[in-house]
C-alpha cells in the first residue's frame, strides 16, 4: 500500500507541476479551496473503506489521498513564499511547524492511547486465534 501511495503521489505531482507553473500560477488559493475539502472527505472515506475483503477500495482511496496530498504540498509552500516574500524563511517555518505538530500529536494522542490500542489488537487477535484452534481441534475429534 505504501508503494501505491508514493507512486501515485509522485505521478500526480509530476503531471500537475507544469500545469501549475504555466496555467494556474495565479489560482493557487482556489486550488487549495477546492482540493483541501476533497482531501478531508477522502480521509473520512478511508475510515469507512476499511472492511474485510475490500482491498481494492482501500487502494483507491489511498491513491486519491496521495495524489491530492502530493499536489497540495508544493502549492502550500508556494503560497507561503507569496505571503512572506522570503522563500527560505517561509519554507523553514512551514516544515518546522509540521514537524512540531507531528511531535505534539504523538505526545498528546498516541502515547496516552498506546496501551488501549495494544489491548484492542491483542484481544482481537487472541480471540481469533482461540476460535480457530477450537475449530481445528473439533475437526480432529
Amino acid at each position: 500500500m505504501g508503494g501505491a501511495f508514493l507512486l501515485s503521489g509522485l505521478v500526480a505531482a509530476i503531471l500537475s507541476a507544469p500545469i501549475f507553473d504555466r496555467v494556474l500560477i495565479y489560482h493557487l488559493a482556489k486550488t487549495v479551496k477546492i482540493l483541501l475539502p476533497v482531501l478531508g472527505v477522502m480521509w473520512i472515506g478511508l475510515v469507512f473503506a476499511v472492511k474485510p475483503n475490500n482491498l481494492g477500495g482501500i487502494y483507491a482511496v489511498l491513491v486519491l489521498i496521495a495524489s491530492i496530498s502530493f499536489i497540495l504540498l508544493p502549492v502550500g509552500l508556494e503560497l507561503g513564499v507569496e505571503i512572506t516574500r522570503n522563500a527560505e524563511t517561509s519554507t523553514a517555518v512551514l516544515w518546522s511547524g509540521g514537524n512540531i505538530i507531528s511531535f505534539l500529536w504523538v505526545l498528546g494522542v498516541y502515547i496516552p492511547l498506546k496501551g488501549f490500542i495494544h489491548s484492542i489488537v491483542t484481544y482481537s487477535y487472541g480471540c481469533a486465534a482461540r476460535s480457530t484452534d477450537r475449530q481445528s481441534a473439533s475437526q480432529y475429534a
